[in-house]
């Protein structure tokens, strides 16, 4: 009975855990969209990546003015596409004759800083292919920051929703392993205090203990708490604690 309890008390636990990091994924999804997030740091990555002038070119170049959301800049650009479309935009290529190599070189448009930024990446090429090469490895290495930027981003925008939204409801993790915990005991119905002001005979350092612990548990997301519970439920199925195996099997009580 008391182990049986406790697996019944964690897995509710677990499963509260799960809504609360669901009901986050959906509203940071909400949040990210409604600000153009990942374009948003697609386009500044861009710009870092090449400078204002020739990022401003390239986003005006056909092949990526075609991924645009009607006025906001791609979500996502596809390394091949990038690397296209910059070759076109930044080098001229002259074929060699007599078994000759050919011959690359930067377009007499670009200037300054933008010259310099497009020469080394041409590196005296006889050929388009090693500068696509290059290009398309440049770019996936800053996708790769872009990538860890919108997560943290995201991670941010989660923990403080999670943080409101968890002091709103007093989603208050000892009180409610508590209840679930006795409730498994007594076999009947488990009702826990939602909302404000709760269970008042609580200490408030009690109270902030278990919302801190439900922050930071929710924090880890619902993937996470998706594995756990299913490990623990595995666990549960294993076996029957010995009263309850003989109570099933008939077997009389020692």
């Amino acid at each position: 009975m008391f182990g049986s309890a406790i697996f019944e008390a964690a897995i509710g636990t677990l499963i509260v855990y799960i809504l609360l990091s669901l009901v986050c994924l959906v509203f940071n999804e909400w949040v990210t969209r409604l600000l153009n997030l990942r374009s948003r740091i697609l386009e500044g990555e861009i710009r870092q990546l090449l400078g204002p002038e020739l990022a401003a070119a390239l986003s005006n170049h056909p092949m990526i003015r075609g991924a645009y959301n009607g006025k906001n800049y791609p979500d996502y650009i596809p390394t091949s596409t990038f690397a296209m479309a910059l070759m076109e935009l930044a080098y001229d290529y002259t074929p060699g004759t007599k078994g000759e190599p050919g011959a690359t070189k930067v377009k007499e448009q670009w200037t300054a800083d933008d010259l310099v930024l497009l020469d080394s990446v041409r590196l005296a090429a006889t050929s388009m292919s090693p500068i696509q090469t290059r290009i398309e490895k440049w770019f996936d290495l800053a996708m790769e920051q872009a990538s860890g930027r919108f997560k943290r981003i995201a991670s941010s925008i989660t923990l403080v929703f999670s943080a409101i939204s968890i002091g709103i409801a007093n989603v208050d993790t000892i009180s409610i392993n508590s209840h679930l915990y006795d409730g498994a005991l007594t076999k009947l119905p488990t009702h826990f205090a939602l909302f404000w002001p709760g269970d008042d005979a609580e200490h408030w350092y009690v109270r902030i203990a278990g919302l801190s612990l439900t922050w930071a548990s929710v924090s880890l997301g619902a993937p996470f708490w998706f594995d756990v519970l299913n490990k623990l439920v595995n666990l549960r199925q294993t076996g029957l604690p010995p009263d309850e195996n003989k109570r099933q099997t008939g077997l009389p009580q020692a």
